[in-house]
């Protein structure tokens, strides 16, 4: 009975990533349109964080932990505020705070491999030099950079789990079809 309730449980993770896939796609082909859509989602969250924590700071008996709360409510209130005040300026800050990361990142990566040289240091080498690279050529090319950076990314990730969900689907599908041969 158990098995025949749950037969074809795999469909609903496959149209949901072939969805994601088709979403990627676009976003990908419309990197500005989503560069811009993640700043207002980013200063939309930050607001959001803002609130639950000025909220919970001033529910706090504790000065201490009432002080930072409030505190860290306020700031991230108002970043939240600015990004949706002045998008264009909260995506070029956001261009370069990845850039940053990414060069820092491959920096620390490739650092680390060399100083430790574990099992597939060299793989991480080579992480860490297109990840700096990366970071130098979206710095060299800031501003401009900033209408498809974070379009760039986000769509790319949008695919990705797309992919690895219909990926999954299909294993399943497998699992389900082997189960019913089993029987």
């Amino acid at each position: 009975m158990q098995a025949k309730r749950n037969r074809g449980v795999w469909g609903v993770p496959m149209t949901i990533g072939v969805l994601m896939i088709i979403g990627g796609v676009f976003a990908l082909g419309a990197a500005l349109f989503t560069s811009i859509a993640s700043v207002f989602y980013i200063g939309a969250s930050l607001i959001v964080v803002g609130v639950v924590e000025l909220v919970s700071g001033f529910r706090l008996h504790d000065r201490g932990s009432k002080l930072a709360l409030v505190a860290a409510g306020i700031v991230a209130s108002l970043a939240g505020i600015l990004l949706l005040a002045q998008p264009l300026h909260g995506l070029a800050t956001l261009t370069l705070l990845l850039a940053g990361y990414l060069f820092a990142s491959g920096l620390f990566r490739g650092l680390t491999a060399i100083a430790v040289r574990y099992a597939g240091w060299g793989w991480d080498i080579a992480y860490g030099l297109v990840s700096l690279l990366l970071g130098a050529y979206v710095t060299a090319s800031w501003p401009i950079s900033s209408a498809w950076v974070v379009g760039t990314l986000v769509g790319a990730e949008i695919l990705a789990r797309g992919i690895a969900m219909v990926a999954a689907s299909l294993a399943l599908r497998d699992v389900e079809q082997d189960a019913a041969f089993a029987r």
